[in-house]
């Protein structure tokens, strides 16, 4: 039914839709409880890192393009020991309040255990429960 009627739907309000703070919330909200949670952003980060032969992210500068509304994908590259981490995307999408339910919904365990072969494991601890001592994000406190 709903796909019926987004037919008739005209493209101008789709989009209106689409950039209502309402719309977006409910997608980062959706996004940091399944597809960008911490967890499954590490899996898909140490594949690509296993795969360009494990270079490291210790003090480098690392650049996000295309971050989108859970910074996941960003807070991965800190955990490696990125000295810094530059998320950028063509809109200002992100959303860093909805950070501590992709946190939380993780596998710290996996999360650690599946970076490890790329930086110490007791490091990554350590930046991770950092992380998951703060309770509220705003880009403030990210760039921190």
């Amino acid at each position: 039914m709903k796909l019926f009627l987004k037919r008739f739907i005209p493209e101008i309000i789709k989009s209106r839709i689409r950039k209502s703070d309402f719309w977006i919330k409910k997608n980062a909200r959706m996004l940091s409880s399944s597809s960008k949670r911490l967890d499954l952003c590490a899996a898909q980060f140490a594949h690509v890192l296993h795969l360009s032969g494990n270079p490291p992210l210790k003090d480098k500068v690392c650049l996000e393009i295309g971050s989108g509304w859970v910074l996941t994908h960003a807070i991965t590259c800190y955990l490696l020991g990125a000295k810094r981490v530059i998320a950028t995307d063509i809109s200002p999408l992100a959303k860093p309040s909805f950070l501590p339910s992709a946190l939380h919904r993780a596998i710290p365990s996996i999360v650690r255990d599946i970076l490890s072969p790329f930086c110490e494991h007791s490091e990554i601890r350590e930046r991770l429960n950092n992380l998951l001592s703060i309770s509220s994000f705003t880009f403030d406190i990210l760039k921190k």
